[in-house]
């Protein structure tokens, strides 16, 4: 069994990346950070509060009328939302403090303790093991694909990290937490400051809390550049298409990972989606979760929601 300890995180590693006052200008458009070799991320090189910026106040309102409506009418019964320019800072978050549980939103925390150990053992990631059926995974999901692991399977590490990512898939995400044991993903938790899973216990986290993670993606201040480009272009091929996907044109990609809730004894349903919109020259982190009673009608919020701050960065972007 392959197991290791996580090294812990510098404090200063993360200090630009998650101070909220701090407008990071990066290194070029391209989101490149050598030689344009990059096309995902962005690590930022110093502060400048003179760039211009997406203007928020009236952007957060037209938000706000739209989730009070939603709600009026039922289709939801709560919904966090989360929004940040990732040019150079400004954000606004609504209800961004009420506690959502985050499902299969907890594989990506995963993935990076995954990758963090694969930058100091290159091979890592080409090591293989067998998918074993007989594994108990949670309740299926209604929105991922099926699994398509074969049982008595070689498959590599990396391969079971795109499943986990890209499918959503349950089984690849058991396999990994076996492989790698509770004590290391528990040190990436701790070191994101995002909530440490316990037997028994439900996590609950914060919009705000989740989208952290995707900010240390695209800055490159946690895991290296190479790993980082690699974590958000796995989030790109994400097959739920239903969430912020459908919000935003075919041809603008979405890195991002949904999570799904349901209780067997309770009608209540919780849907999330978070991720970063490449939008153009000026990508935006959006970050949505939701409770309800209905899955149709929470999958129809995040597409509102997705949309409604797609229309309004393009409408800004495009009269400047």
């Amino acid at each position: 069994m392959i197991r290791r300890a996580l090294p812990l995180l510098a404090a200063s590693a993360l200090a630009c990346a998650c101070a909220e006052p701090c407008l990071c200008r990066r290194s070029d458009p391209e989101h490149s950070a050598q030689g344009r070799q990059y096309r995902w991320i962005n690590p930022l090189l110093d502060c400048d509060t003179n760039m211009e910026f997406v203007e928020i106040r009236s952007f957060k309102r037209r938000i706000q009328q739209y989730l009070t409506e939603a709600e009026t009418a039922g289709k939801v019964t709560h919904v966090s939302v989360y929004y940040r320019d990732l040019n150079n800072g400004p954000w606004f978050g609504i209800a961004e403090r009420v506690e959502f549980e985050p499902a299969s939103l907890t594989k990506l925390p995963l993935l990076i303790g995954v990758l963090k150990q694969a930058e100091s053992n290159p091979g890592l990631l080409s090591e293989t093991t067998a998918f074993d059926r007989s594994l108990q995974i949670p309740q299926e999901q209604s929105f991922s694909s099926k699994s398509v692991l074969q049982p008595d399977t070689p498959y590599t590490l990396e391969q079971l990290a795109i499943a986990m990512i890209s499918r959503s898939d349950n089984y690849a995400a058991i396999m990994l937490m076996r492989i790698f044991g509770a004590k290391g993903i528990e040190e990436v938790y701790g070191d994101l400051g995002v909530p440490i899973p316990a037997d028994g216990i439900p996590v609950v986290m914060q919009v705000k809390q989740y989208a952290g993670l995707f900010r240390v993606l695209f800055n490159a201040s946690y895991l290296s550049r190479a790993m980082s480009e690699k974590a958000l272009g796995w989030l790109v091929q994400s097959d739920f298409k239903d969430g912020l996907a459908a919000g935003v044109p075919a041809d603008v990609p979405v890195a991002h990972k949904y999570g799904e809730r349901s209780f067997e004894d309770a009608a209540v349903k919780q849907l999330h989606d978070c991720g970063i919109v490449y939008y153009p020259g000026h990508p935006y982190l959006l970050c949505v979760m939701t409770r309800g009673n209905d899955f149709s009608a929470l999958k129809g919020l995040l597409q509102g929601v997705s949309s409604l701050v797609y229309r309004e960065v393009d409408s800004q972007i495009r009269a400047k």
